[in-house]
Parts: C-alpha cells; structure tokens; sequence
C-alpha cells in the first residue's frame, strides 16, 4: 500500500517527497501528524491501487479534509494538476492524483459516495487497525 507525497513545507516553501507505506503503523502515525500539525502548504498524493487510494481517503476525510467544490481558489497552486481531485476549499490543499500507479484511473466523488468502505473505518477502530 505505498503511497508517494510530494509536498511544500512550511514555512520554507522547500518541496520535497516522501514515500510510505500505509501497511505500516508508523507510517499512518507520521502522515496524520503531519497534516494534523500543518507541516504542508500544499500535498500532491499518488498512490498505487484503488486499496491505497481509498485508505488515504479515509484518513483524511477522519482528519478533517473533505473534497473541495471547483473553484479558482487551488488551480494556481505550485502542486495542482489538471484532473486531480482537491482536498480541501482553503490551504494547506492536498491534490489527489485519481489515476494509480496499477495504471487504472478512479473518479474520487464515486469513491467518496460509497458508504461500503467508508463502513470499515468506524470511529471505535483505532488508527492502527485501519488496514484489517
């Protein structure tokens, strides 16, 4: 379940990237404290299949981040690109690559509309015990 983010870093603006792995505990723990803190500016996240895409969707959703409506507001962002979904109206954005690395390309509203994943994350469940 790897995922690679490229982000801004505040407050130097300095962009990175950094991998992970969202079967690893420490790894969840690092991306929910890093946006939690506001350590981005802006994120731009790929991912390698549909699993990862909607764990990472889960968690963000959990912290807070809901998609954003189509405005003007994150199309000028140093990280946005063209078809990729936004999280959320105002900074720190997050930009969602909806095409995966398996090579198959996923609509984030059809993700985010199905209740059946969305099931498997209840509030009870501890962040280490997302992927089970």
């Amino acid at each position: 379940m790897k995922l690679k983010l490229y982000y801004i870093e505040t407050p130097n603006g300095k962009e990175e990237i950094d991998e992970f792995n969202l079967s690893n505990p420490e790894d969840i723990n690092t991306i929910i404290m890093s946006f939690g803190n506001g350590c981005y500016e802006e994120a731009k996240v790929e991912v390698e299949n549909l699993d990862t895409l909607n764990l990472f969707i889960s968690i963000i959703n959990k912290g807070g981040y809901f998609m954003a409506s189509d405005s003007e507001n994150y199309k000028s962002k140093r990280l946005y690109e063209e078809g990729f979904a936004c999280f959320p109206d105002s900074s720190p954005f997050i930009f969602i690559n909806p095409k995966t690395k398996d090579g198959s390309k996923h609509k984030v509203n059809d993700i985010l509309s199905k209740n059946d994943w969305i099931e498997s994350f209840k509030p009870e469940r501890r962040w280490w015990q997302l992927w089970k």
